[in-house]
């Protein structure tokens, strides 16, 4: 009866023997495959710290090519920028100024015209042209003659104002250009920035995977150490039921 006992509680642990090493196998089976994905993951790492180096030494060459301009020449010119659109702004303003100036001034010739032109009327309808004295002649040749500088000052004022649009034209394209070039240099610098910070964040992610992963394959490797010893220990004791 007693070998019976012995003989049952052998097979007994012969079957727990035999599902610990299926489960050992499986471990191991998984240990492998975690320790493969870490190779795996070791090697993607790597690419991404190469990239990573290598986009880090484009971002440097990139830096140390703006530096050999120097900052302060990148300031003078940023400031330069600024002095060009304050000048051209001014002048804009100069050039509004003149060309209201002008305006007016066409509205003054052209009234003075008309009543120099009412006054020649008036002369030629009050006094018959038998009775006009040389000096009443005089007078309204020297009327006309007045006439005409005031035509001529007219025509010289729309030449002018015709000049001071094209050129208002010009410096507001000008300054239009100035502002686009200073907004594509500071969107420039942002996106090199930009840049510098995705492939930190990208890299910082890497890390967070790998050390995820690390954890989980010790883990393993402690449940596989664990399994390894009590299945010794059920050796042991099957050997001394023997």
């Amino acid at each position: 009866m007693q070998k019976q006992d012995q003989d049952k509680e052998i097979y007994q642990l012969k079957q727990n023997l035999n599902q610990l090493k299926t489960e050992l196998d499986k471990l191991q089976k998984e240990n492998q495959s975690l320790k493969q994905g870490k190779v795996d993951n070791e090697a993607r790492k790597l690419e991404y710290m190469n990239r990573l180096k290598s986009l880090q030494n484009q971002n440097e060459q990139a830096e140390s090519d703006q530096q050999q301009m120097g900052k302060a020449q990148k300031v003078a010119q940023f400031e330069q920028k600024d002095s060009q659109i304050a000048s051209l702004q001014e002048k804009i303003e100069q050039q509004n100024r003149k060309i209201r100036q002008l305006e007016v001034d066409e509205k003054n010739y052209q009234q003075q015209i008309k009543e120099l032109k009412e006054q020649i009327q008036n002369l030629g309808h009050s006094i018959p042209e038998s009775q006009i004295s040389e000096k009443e002649k005089a007078e309204i040749k020297n009327l006309h003659l007045e006439i005409k500088k005031y035509q001529e000052k007219e025509n010289q004022n729309r030449i002018q104002k015709e000049r001071l649009e094209k050129k208002y034209l010009e410096q507001v394209t000008e300054l239009s250009n100035n502002q686009d070039e200073m907004y594509l240099q500071i969107q420039e610098l942002r996106s090199k920035a930009q840049m510098s910070d995705d492939n930190f964040k990208r890299n910082k992610d890497l890390e967070i995977i790998l050390k995820v992963k690390q954890d989980q394959l010790t883990s393993l490797s402690q449940k596989i150490q664990e399994q390894t010893a009590y299945i010794e220990k059920l050796e042991r004791k099957i050997q001394e039921l023997r």
